[in-house]
């Protein structure tokens, strides 16, 4: 088994044990379908190194460690502080989705230029389609494929670019969802960050 087939095996496991009563219907059909099987195969960056995960499959890896890190974290929380296991799926799955791109075309491309790769640059952007940013495009696929969002998942997934403009909205005012997305991100990067800092030291 290839690590995007072990990875994609795993998402589904944990989206079948942690959704219950349907729920979980729109977002199979949705990653089975031509777009949303992109996640499996996306990287989830454009440029190797600091940045990480600049390969195909890296962005379903990089979700997945977002979720368990979040697991973790709340597993720490006491009593009526602790998420229930599904919120936590469904923003660590769609809150990078939008970089796959939408129904008209990937938002990644295979680089061509030898000089860009020598710099690390792996992927170019595809910058003839419609595009509206990685959150609101990670929130319209959600909403066009009928995955329902409560509010405190929405306002997760679009805030949880701490540096983006929506964050900078709502700050002082997030959900406990957002933050607890956010800081499984912040670690996951920092994570990242620094091996490639100890890469550069061998």
């Amino acid at each position: 088994m290839s690590n995007i087939e072990n990875t994609k095996d795993k998402w589904i496991k944990i989206i079948n044990t942690a959704g219950k009563d349907g729920r979980i219907d729109p977002i199979i059909m949705f990653l089975n379908s031509e777009v949303g099987s992109r996640f499996f195969t996306s990287p989830s960056s454009h440029k190797t190194g600091y940045f990480g995960l600049a390969y195909n499959g890296g962005l379903a890896e990089y979700s997945l460690k977002i979720l368990s890190t979040m697991v973790k974290i709340n597993e720490s929380l006491l009593g009526e502080d602790k998420f229930n296991l599904w919120p936590l799926v469904k923003v660590a799955l769609f809150h990078n989705m939008g970089k796959i791109g939408n129904e008209f075309a990937p938002n990644y491309l295979p680089q061509d230029s030898d000089w860009h790769k020598k710099l690390g640059m792996m992927y170019k952007f595809d910058d003839n389609r419609p595009y509206m940013g990685f959150m609101n495009e990670s929130l319209y696929l959600a909403q066009s494929n009928g995955v329902d969002l409560s509010y405190d998942e929405y306002q997760a997934i679009l805030c949880s670019d701490i540096n983006g403009e929506p964050s900078k909205a709502c700050r002082g005012r997030e959900t406990r969802l957002t933050i607890l997305l956010r800081m499984a991100v912040e670690w996951v990067m920092c994570n990242i960050h620094e091996e490639h800092r100890n890469m550069g030291k061998k």
